[in-house]
């Protein structure tokens, strides 16, 4: 090649937007991890949850509801669907004898919320946190109870199934998505164009947000429409409303802490098994150290561990582990607990988000100049 030819030419292409530069490193990163069997195992096994839960949402629209329409005509002694038949009451006696006089003061009059949540109790005592659903229930009115149902089955089906996906699924893919950076300099090549540190920062932080999305977000939103599908009318569409934004909360408060702060352990180390140590370890001594504090708890007062890990201790412990701090946020979303019980879970999560990102960008910067 002639030496006048070589120098600075007019680009003959087409030009992106700079606005979407990230796009390209998040693409391909998605590409990459995308190409380990053991994600795609993990993602597969994300999605079976559903078939579970989506049974709960089935037995609700087409067992209880229609199981309850002979409890709201106790007063009149008769079934709705069979006016010669007497009406059965042996579940709302014994709700009721199990009340004490003053707690019947105390309770709404509405027998059939009573009945419900005893039902509720009954039949979904095997599953966590119940007993928020069946007191839940029984101060509610018969309009409620399928906002308060969906409410609770989308809470358990995040906090506890998805949760344990997000640290592995997490696990595998972020650890070498900085650390391979660091270790062979890819940097040089990725800033001897046009993007800056944030458009990195960003395109890598939408890599592992892009898999959370789809293992949360997602099947979620499923779940929500297999609700929709088994509803009677459209009018569950008004009554529901809300569950898609409490939805898209819950997957944002778990998604923003965790990739960042992957990410973040991702950046300290040339080697992926470093980070990939540190990302469960954080979990596992935080969880570790949760339940001592429990089990103490529970042995210095003498009882159920776990009663004490529904109590008001296990909620003021929470923000020493990453997973109950979570739950927790996650359980004052769908509306299961105060925020004030939840906010220093809250500030715990936004201090992670904030302090990963901002050991991020240094880390960056000083591995460009170094």
């Amino acid at each position: 090649m002639p030496i006048h030819d070589v120098g600075y030419r007019s680009w003959p292409w087409k030009r992106s937007s700079p606005y979407w530069r990230w796009l390209s490193i998040a693409e391909y990163g998605f590409q990459i991890a995308l190409k380990s069997t053991w994600v795609k195992r993990l993602m597969f096994f994300a999605w079976l949850p559903i078939l579970y839960w989506g049974f709960g949402i089935f037995f609700y629209e087409r067992f209880i509801e229609n199981n309850t329409t002979s409890v709201i005509d106790f007063d009149r002694g008769r079934s709705a669907t069979d006016s010669r038949r007497p009406i059965r009451r042996p579940n709302v006696k014994k709700a009721l004898e199990s009340l004490s006089g003053q707690a019947q003061k105390e309770l709404p009059g509405d027998v059939a919320s009573l009945a419900f949540a005893e039902t509720v109790r009954n039949g979904f005592g095997w599953m966590p946190m119940v007993d928020k659903l069946a007191d839940r229930i029984a101060k509610s009115d018969r309009k409620q109870w399928r906002h308060t149902f969906w409410n609770w089955l989308l809470m358990t089906f995040f906090r506890y199934p998805q949760s344990t996906t997000v640290i592995f699924i997490l696990g595998f893919i972020a650890p070498s998505l900085i650390a391979r950076d660091v270790r062979s300099r890819a940097f040089l090549l990725y800033f001897s164009r046009p993007i800056g540190r944030l458009d990195y920062m960003f395109g890598k932080l939408m890599i592992p947000a892009a898999f959370l999305m789809l293992v949360t977000t997602a099947p979620s939103l499923v779940l929500y429409i297999i609700g929709l599908m088994f509803s009677p009318d459209f009018s569950v569409i008004w009554s529901t409303w809300d569950v898609p934004l409490r939805i898209a909360l819950a997957s944002i408060s778990l998604i923003l802490p965790t990739a960042s702060l992957a990410l973040m352990l991702s950046s300290l180390s040339q080697e992926s098994r470093f980070a990939a140590f540190a990302w469960f370890a954080v979990w596992a001594l935080g969880y570790g150290a949760y339940l001592a504090i429990v089990i103490a708890h529970a042995s210095i007062s003498n009882t159920n561990p776990n009663a004490i890990m529904q109590s008001d201790t296990a909620v003021t412990w929470a923000p020493i582990s990453l997973y109950n701090c979570l739950g927790q946020v996650q359980t004052w979303i769908f509306g299961f607990d105060s925020l004030s019980n939840s906010w220093p879970c809250l500030l715990t999560l936004i201090a992670i988000t904030v302090f990963s990102l901002l050991v991020f960008y240094r880390n960056i910067s000083k591995s460009v100049h170094s």
